[in-house]
């Protein structure tokens, strides 16, 4: 994994090997349902990269509605 690297062209942040990939048990290669993953990485970033929250107004979905992320 690139991390930091905002131009995947460049040297630029820190690669770190992955350790494990865990793919949505639902996803559909013919489409794009479900195409995320969880990726743990085989070490700790050295690199002040700061937390992404996804809802920064601390409100969460509700079970069973949907919800789009990027």
């Amino acid at each position: 994994m690139a991390i930091g690297r905002h131009d995947l062209t460049s040297n630029g942040g820190e690669e770190i090997a992955m350790s494990k990939e865990i793919k949505h048990p639902n996803y559909n290669t013919g489409t794009d349902e479900n195409d995320f993953a969880l990726v743990i990485l085989s070490k700790p970033t050295t690199l002040d990269i700061p937390f992404v929250k996804l809802n920064s107004d601390e409100s969460f979905p509700s079970a069973g509605t949907m919800s789009r992320s990027m």
